[in-house]
């Protein structure tokens, strides 16, 4: 494990990789995403159990080749996430594979692949039109016990795994409070995992408060301090969920034309986060970070 630039970290992930994002509505690695998209790789295949914004602007970017998700939108509103619908249904910028799953059951399937089994049993399935709409093949696989029919899934084992925490030390140590969902079960099913971190504080700390750490430090391949990292999402005791940025999102990425604008002005027209959370603040936008 090495403390990282986020450039350092985020190179990890290359072309045709399968790629955990953790957050579920919370503490979503944003700054990761922005390094990734600038780094623009492509045919990425992308988990997320919450789709919303952060995997919008993947696919948007063109990054995304295939999702395996449980949903995506944008909750504030509730308001479609614009790109995704445009790839998904019209194949701009580029067609996609969806793979979409009950949030149960994806999450099952994270359980799978953080234990390394074969297979993992799927929650009741009958009646919830899954067999009628499936669109792709090998969701699930029939099996017989006891004399009744089951279905099971394979595990998902992404190549590299990037999550957010309001804390870490310099061996990686990773505290995260609030809804963890299923973030440790992601993390510990990737191959690699990156980690950014609002701060990196001294071992001591987290030592201090046991209870709170989410992932020891030999898990991890890569840490980042990352002050705002997670903006527009919040985190937990440090900075609320950002309403207003998220209605602007949705209302401005709803043409090609605007997203494009949108990465220009928040993504690519930035050279960091620092820089991004001057932006932030100049834009009259909630306050994220010191």
């Amino acid at each position: 494990m090495a403390v990282s630039t986020m450039s350092e970290a985020m190179r990890t992930v290359g072309d045709g990789d399968v790629v955990y994002v953790g957050g579920f509505g919370f503490a979503q690695p944003f700054a990761a995403v922005h390094e990734l998209i600038r780094r623009e790789p492509a045919d990425l295949h992308v988990i997320r159990s919450s789709g919303g914004v952060l995997l919008d602007q993947l696919i948007g970017a063109g990054c995304v080749s295939a999702a395996t998700i449980a949903h995506c939108w944008n909750a504030v509103g509730p308001a479609p996430t614009s790109a995704f619908r445009r790839a998904a249904e019209d194949g701009v910028p580029r067609p996609i594979e969806i793979e979409e799953h009950g949030l149960g059951n994806l999450v099952l399937r994270l359980f799978a692949g953080a234990r390394r089994l074969p297979f993992v049993p799927a929650g009741p399935v009958e009646g919830t039109g899954q067999f009628e709409h499936q669109t792709f093949e090998g969701k699930f696989t029939e099996v017989s016990f006891d004399g009744d029919t089951h279905y099971v899934m394979e595990p998902l084992t992404p190549d590299v795994g990037v999550l957010h925490v309001p804390r870490a030390d310099e061996r990686g140590n990773a505290q995260l409070t609030g809804a963890r969902a299923e973030i440790k079960h992601g993390a510990m099913a990737s191959e690699t995992l990156v980690v950014t971190a609002e701060e990196i504080v001294p071992s001591e700390e987290i030592q201090d408060t046991p209870d709170q750490t989410i992932l020891p430090g030999f898990m991890v391949d890569h840490v980042v301090e990352s002050p705002g990292g997670a903006h527009p999402s919040g985190v937990h005791g440090r900075y609320p969920r950002d309403i207003d940025y998220l209605e602007h999102y949705g209302e401005v990425t709803d043409s090609r034309e605007g997203f494009e604008a949108y990465l220009d002005d928040w993504v690519y027209g930035v050279g960091d986060r620092e820089e991004y959370l001057a932006a932030v603040r100049d834009s009259g936008f909630a306050e994220v970070a010191p």
